[in-house]
């Protein structure tokens, strides 16, 4: 119980420096948001997001899918 409230306290200061720092990259940018895919390196870590977000969502829409092929 103790390992979810940190985790809670933890992911609501994390996201506080992470929206101050997505709001400083799009000033500099002048509000143009493609600087976050014409980087190499912030494409990659855009597209490893994207396959962990996938492989966690994975194991909840299987069971649904199957459920919905068998009717």
């Amino acid at each position: 119980m103790a390992r979810e409230r940190f985790a809670r306290v933890y992911g609501s200061g994390r996201a506080t420096a992470i929206e101050a720092n997505f709001r400083h990259a799009m000033v500099l940018s002048r509000g143009d948001s493609t600087v976050f895919v014409t980087s190499p390196l912030s494409s990659g870590l855009l597209a490893a997001a994207a396959i962990a977000i996938a492989l966690i969502m994975l194991p909840a829409i299987r069971p649904k899918r199957e459920e919905a092929l068998k009717e």
